[in-house]
């Protein structure tokens, strides 16, 4: 009814007794995520991705997704906090590996920040799941990127190169 403190105070609140109940924060889901929603609103990446992480814990897939792309793409902008983005997308990931909307950006953040080892690790968890040749080509393409980057490692680019043309 306007009194965004006292909304904010009752979320909080519902979820401090969630944590308690044996039913936990699944009781309270809608609180998760509408205290992210928020956090949002106001410019609050960090605050929205917190209340995002417990999220994914015990929400609908469909809805934290939709919610948390908003979140990571925001916190990846220009100026943004590109490594919150790639926790926030890590989490994602770790609930749906093989959602597109899950690896290709958590895969492109590690690229772009030069993280070879999570980069090789989400290309190698997510690879198998992958039933699309076109996406595993796509992710094989992102780390060979990568791995280009680095001196010494060329002929590992391109030998995963040659699993693309395979």
């Amino acid at each position: 009814l306007g009194d965004e403190a006292r909304a904010d105070a009752l979320m909080l609140r519902a979820v401090e007794i969630g944590r308690q109940r044996a039913a936990g924060l699944a009781a309270v889901d809608w609180a998760l995520l509408r205290l992210a929603e928020r956090r949002k609103n106001v410019g609050d990446i960090a605050g929205a991705v917190r209340w995002l992480e417990e999220a994914t814990e015990v929400v609908d897939v469909k809805s934290v997704f939709a919610l948390g792309r908003e979140v990571a793409r925001m916190a990846a902008q220009e100026g943004g906090d590109l490594t919150l983005a790639g926790k926030l997308y890590e989490k994602l990931w770790e609930r749906e590996p093989t959602a597109r909307e899950a690896w290709q950006p958590l895969a492109d953040i590690y690229q772009r920040l030069g993280d070879m080892e999570k980069l090789e690790r989400v290309v190698t968890e997510t690879l198998d799941g992958l039933q699309n040749a076109a996406e595993r080509n796509e992710l094989r393409v992102m780390l060979a990127g990568g791995l280009m980057a680095i001196p010494g490692r060329e002929e590992e680019a391109t030998a995963v190169l040659r699993d693309v043309l395979n």
